[in-house]
């Protein structure tokens, strides 16, 4: 028997396309309910991410799509800033959400209870907050990228030096 099924994303995603599945497949909604949408907040950039987010939407708007989606916001490392940055982060936050949960953290340790099997995300909710029925999100909605982020692959024949990699590395 399966208990839950946590889907982690990278730093970067956009969790909409990944919320979108469970609404948009028939089977998967059957089996599973989205319970909760969980955002990870670094307290020490959060306002420089929230403000390229809001600079350049069509480049770097992950950042507020991903609070905007959530259900319980993670503000992490509080203890790296002082109350008024926290006050400030918080205040950023619900501008975009209002209606989500902020729990504060350190080294992201929050209980379990408050995360799982709590019945925290409601789609209805997050699409009145963003002015969006169900039909236009399932229909119409575009995937936020942070298109400041880009990959490299390099092919190397042989065999590889690991410590010349990783000074290679730390130098870029």
């Amino acid at each position: 028997v399966l208990d839950a099924v946590v889907i982690e994303l990278t730093g970067a995603a956009d969790p909409a396309p990944v919320v979108q599945t469970f609404m948009v497949d028939e089977e998967i909604g059957k089996a599973f309910y989205v319970d909760n949408v969980i955002t990870l907040v670094d307290a020490m950039h959060a306002i420089q991410k929230l403000d390229e987010s809001r600079g350049d939407m069509s480049q770097k708007g992950t950042a507020c799509a991903q609070i905007a989606f959530s259900s319980t916001v993670l503000l992490n490392k509080i203890d790296l800033v002082d109350a008024a940055v926290l006050a400030a982060i918080e205040k950023r936050i619900k501008e975009v959400n209002s209606v989500v949960d902020i729990i504060r953290c350190e080294q992201a340790k929050v209980p379990l209870a408050k995360l799982v099997n709590v019945r925290a995300f409601d789609l209805s909710k997050v699409l009145e907050e963003q002015y969006m029925d169900e039909e236009e999100f399932n229909k119409f909605y575009k995937p936020k990228m942070d298109n400041s982020i880009s990959n490299v692959g390099v092919r190397c024949t042989g065999a590889m030096n690991l410590f010349a990699l990783q000074m290679f590395l730390d130098k870029y």
